[in-house]
């Protein structure tokens, strides 16, 4: 996981102005991969697991005693993280008598708790404003390509080949704002624009039971403003 509190603080006589800035970019690649194989196995698993969470904290204060106090923060998360199982070119037989499972699975979850917060306060005006810009383009993909999977005389108990990605936002923001003319705002987007991906192509699978092949997303986006 990943942690971060920024706070940014100004304060004068006259004008104040705080502001600060939190950048999280994250860029990872989580890969499994059997490529120009020839294995014999009673039953496998494999995949591919990425897991992250990342908390952020920004916030600040901006106070003007005389005439006016400025206060802002602003919060940037990018992830482009993949997840990635793959099996090619490759021909996975099941030993004769056994008969187990084949499970060839790619999994991301992903969760950012936000949190930002701006204070704007003078004896004449007060101005604070808050941005969270969110973009989650995660990659979750599993691929099948031209192998097989067991054969006529040997078979795998079952067989499944999916994709799943879950990612979830939370954010809180809040800005406040004294004076005789105070202003406050607090102004949050979020953009899912990730691909979950499944194929078999120029293969062949051998079960006794179901082939169990599926793509699946979860997006969950949770906002508090105050």
């Amino acid at each position: 996981g990943l942690s971060s509190f920024v706070v940014g603080l100004a304060a004068s006589l006259k004008v104040s102005v705080a502001g600060n800035v939190s950048v999280t970019l994250l860029n990872s690649i989580t890969s499994s991969l059997i490529d120009n194989a020839n294995i014999s196995v009673n039953s496998m698993d494999s995949g591919s697991d990425h897991y992250a969470r990342s908390h952020v904290m920004a916030g600040s204060a901006g106070i003007g005693v005389a005439t006016a106090g400025v206060g802002a923060a602003v919060v940037v998360t990018n992830d482009k993280s993949q997840s990635l199982a793959k099996v090619n070119n490759s021909k996975i037989g099941i030993n004769s008598g056994y008969a187990g499972d084949v499970k060839i699975n790619s999994n991301n979850d992903d969760k950012y708790d936000i949190t930002g917060f701006s204070v704007g306060a003078g004896l004449y005006a007060g101005v604070a404003g808050t941005v969270a810009v969110n973009y989650m383009e995660n990659q979750v993909d599993t691929t099948v390509a031209s192998s097989t999977i067991g054969t006529s005389a040997s078979r795998a108990n079952s067989v499944e080949i999916k994709s799943k990605d879950v990612s979830t936002i939370n954010t809180n923001g809040g800005s406040g704002a004294l004076g005789a003319a105070g202003v406050g705002a607090f102004v949050n987007v979020d953009t899912f624009d990730g691909q979950t991906n499944t194929s078999i192509s120029k293969s062949k699978v051998y079960s006794t039971k179901d082939v169990n092949l599926g793509a699946s997303e979860e997006r969950n986006s949770d906002e508090f403003a105050l």
